[in-house]
């Protein structure tokens, strides 16, 4: 019948494949999500692999389930044939998923120790790379998609399945950072408010602000001793 399947003698397959490609068939079962991005120098994207210190610049995924679910997690790079009329060798490329030690929607820049990895793929020189594992109930997970060295540019095109419902969500806001201070004012640092004029002689801070976002100063006055609680 002329429905695809056909068969051969196995030196006769080898002498004129030098490939082939198995396919992973998801059924409606599946509940599929899509996001696509890029690894861009410029803007601090392209981290390369969590063997490098920049792993955390990599593009994120928050991933979260009510039960435990099984996990399928692809990405694709763009098509070669795209940027050259020629041959096109692939960046080694792939999908690290690490377990959260928190649920926000806050980059993870961390990790103490290997074994909060969950799953990772392989890294090689091919256009897709996929990963499979399971997803405890309530377990926050950190999808990374990397190539394996830092500083390589191209466009990427992710899928993930669960069998089941499950949230995911493309997270890109840094977790928020302090920087404590003390002083005290003394003397003439004593100076007050603006309304008085000696404001100049109070303390004073330079604050340089590096990215755009919300930034909150907060003010908290010690007691002296003999101070009422």
């Amino acid at each position: 019948a002329d429905d695809g399947t056909f068969f051969m003698e196995y030196h006769d397959f080898c002498e004129n494949f030098t490939h082939f490609i198995t396919v992973r068939m998801l059924g409606h079962k599946w509940d599929k999500k899509y996001f696509e991005g890029e690894w861009n120098v410029a803007a601090e994207t392209a981290g390369g692999c969590i063997n490098n210190p920049t792993w955390m610049k990599n593009p994120q995924l928050k991933l979260i389930c009510p039960a435990s679910r099984k996990i399928f997690i692809s990405c694709m790079l763009e098509d070669g044939r795209l940027r050259t009329h020629h041959s096109y060798d692939y960046p080694a490329s792939g999908v690290t998923v690490i377990r959260r030690n928190d649920n926000t929607n806050t980059l993870h820049e961390t990790m103490t120790s290997r074994s909060e990895i969950a799953s990772v793929s392989k890294f090689i020189s091919n256009r897709e790379a996929s990963v499979s594992f399971t997803a405890e109930p309530n377990q926050p997970y950190t999808v990374i998609f990397s190539t394996f060295n830092p500083n390589i540019e191209s466009k990427w095109y992710a899928l993930v399945c669960s069998l089941g419902s499950c949230d995911v969500t493309q997270i890109t806001q840094k977790k928020a950072s302090t920087a404590p201070i003390k002083g005290e004012w003394v003397g003439e640092t004593a100076a007050g408010c603006p309304d008085w004029n000696g404001w100049r002689m109070g303390i004073q801070y330079y604050l340089i602000v590096r990215e755009a976002g919300e930034k909150t100063i907060t003010l908290v006055q010690g007691r002296k001793p003999g101070d009422m609680p």
